[in-house]
Formats: structure tokens, C-alpha cells, sequence
């Protein structure tokens, strides 16, 4: 789904499901993230169980699983927490990592970015980004989340906050995949 240039210019596009009967609430995009998580999760056990070592396959099914985690946090971003915008700018380190996503209408997204070249990717492992980094991230989006809806009110500032988390998932989720796709040594 990512397609990553030479000079670390990147694309996407997308369409959300229609038709699954789980994402159509919020609760049930929250639980689709939370379960893609886990797949990822079993995927990179999985992927060092044989012989300790990721394959260019098993390289593939990660790439997949976290592309399939990036479309349901970007569903979330749409549907639960985007006003009357259509386009979102994601930035990090002072602009040296840019993502933007177009959403075009209900259904459809384009995503597009740049990682300039003194940005310097800092993961190292897999291991550690997950048990690090994207742990944090997808709790840190629940418990903002937990503890804004015990009122039961989600006011728009809570929102803000919820859709800035949703956000850095993103952008990490996208670093990810870049630095599987051009960085990460296999056997």
C-alpha cells in the first residue's frame, strides 16, 4: 500500500471497509485497532520462532499488518474525530518527517510525505519500536481515551487531544514501514 521512493518520498491510497459490521461505531474501531495491534504482535513472534530470524516473507506480513493497523487508525481519525477538515498535516521534528492525508470523501484517502534526508530514523529494532514506542503510543490513545469518556462527554478538546495520539500512531506506523522497507537487515 506504501509506496516509498528512493529519496524517502512516500504515497498512499485507500478505501475504508463498507461493509464490516465491526468498524461501524466507534467502540468497534477501537477494538479493530486494539486487535491489530495483538496480530502484529503474533506476526513478529511468529516471524522469529523458526530460526530467530525475519525472511523477506515475513518481512511482508509485518508490513501488512501494520498497514492494516494504519487504515483503521486513519478510519478512527475520519469518523470520530475530524470536524468539517479534510486533510490532515502530521509533523515531526520540526519538519523533517511530513505526512499529509487527503480524505477525498467517506470512503476514500490519499496519503502523501517526506522524510528529508537529516531526519535520522532512530529505530533500531523491532523489537524495541514495539515493546517501546508503539506500546506507548496505542495506550497512551486508551487511556486518554478512558478517562475522557467517563463523563460520557468527549468535549472538542478532548477530541483534539485523542486525534493528536491517533496521529503520532500514524506517523510512527509509516517510520516503521519505511525503515522495514529500506533499513532493516534480513536473512
Amino acid at each position: 500500500m506504501i509506496e516509498i521512493s528512493i529519496d524517502l518520498d512516500f504515497r498512499a491510497n485507500g478505501r475504508f471497509y463498507e461493509d464490516d459490521e465491526r468498524l461501524q461505531n466507534f467502540r468497534g474501531r477501537v477494538k479493530a485497532l486494539i486487535n491489530g495491534y495483538k496480530d502484529l504482535s503474533k506476526k513478529y513472534l511468529e516471524s522469529l520462532s523458526d530460526d530467530g530470524k525475519i525472511t523477506g516473507q515475513e518481512k511482508h506480513e509485518l508490513i501488512d499488518s501494520l498497514e492494516a493497523i494504519l487504515m483503521i487508525a486513519l478510519m478512527i481519525r475520519k469518523h470520530d474525530f475530524l470536524k468539517k477538515e479534510f486533510r490532515v498535516i502530521i509533523v515531526k521534528s520540526k519538519g523533517k518527517f511530513i505526512v499529509e492525508i487527503n480524505f477525498i470523501d467517506r470512503l476514500n484517502w490519499s496519503m502523501s510525505g517526506t522524510i528529508r534526508p537529516e531526519y535520522k530514523i532512530k529505530i533500531k529494532n523491532f523489537k524495541h519500536w514495539f515493546n517501546g514506542v508503539f506500546s506507548d503510543s496505542i495506550k497512551k490513545f486508551i487511556q486518554i481515551y478512558n478517562i475522557y469518556a467517563e463523563d460520557r462527554h468527549i468535549s472538542s478538546e478532548e477530541k483534539q487531544l485523542l486525534a493528536e495520539q491517533l496521529d503520532r500512531i500514524t506517523i510512527e506506523i509509516i517510520e516503521m514501514v519505511v525503515y522495514i522497507e529500506r533499513f532493516m537487515h534480513f536473512k
